[in-house]
């Protein structure tokens, strides 16, 4: 029973790295895209929970982006969260689903 226990764990582990890699690769192959846009609204999925060496947060974190043609986005961001202002207009850079850069 304990070896079928550990053999389980070590397929969802290789099956769970497989789709990350996956993920990256058809990333990868996305076109880089910019355009002028507002931050529409930031939201984050979950509730944050802050890491005790300084406030790190692995929580995933979203902003939706009205771009200039009137259509809405939304993008994972990393560490431009907490820089970005609903309301703001800038130049949005992204590819995929992620947010590459936003320039005020």
């Amino acid at each position: 029973m304990d070896t079928l226990l550990v053999v389980g764990f070590f397929v969802l582990a290789a099956v769970s790295i497989f789709l990350e890699i996956w993920k990256q690769l058809k990333l990868q192959q996305q076109p880089v895209l910019s355009s002028p846009a507002r931050v529409a609204a930031k939201y984050s999925s979950a509730r944050e929970l802050e890491d005790t060496r300084g406030g790190y947060s692995s929580t995933p974190r979203y902003v939706v982006f009205e771009l200039e043609s009137g259509r809405t986005i939304t993008l994972k961001v990393g560490s431009l969260y907490d820089a970005i202002a609903e309301g703001e207009k800038g130049i949005l850079t992204y590819q995929g689903d992620q947010c590459l850069n936003f320039q005020w």
